[in-house]
């Protein structure tokens, strides 16, 4: 949630009021197979509400991947 907060109030300081703005969970069937969760920030956009940016909870999915491929570089 750390980060979460943290992107909403960057485009709250920059004057994007807080009512063009929402959070989408994804749900499971969307996760990347990287993430342990998943969230869109979200704009209302003249068109309707879309994508700003996404963040995602990649646990320890990266660490595992660099340790296994140093492992094979042994």
């Amino acid at each position: 949630n750390y980060w979460l907060n943290e992107r909403i109030n960057w485009y709250k300081a920059l004057g994007i009021r807080p009512e063009n703005l929402r959070l989408r969970e994804h749900r499971k069937d969307e996760l990347a197979h990287y993430a342990k969760s998943c969230h869109d920030i979200e704009y209302l956009f003249p068109m309707g509400w879309s994508e700003l940016e996404g963040i995602a909870n990649r646990a320890d999915f990266d660490l595992k991947q660099h340790a296994s491929l140093a492992e094979k570089e042994r």
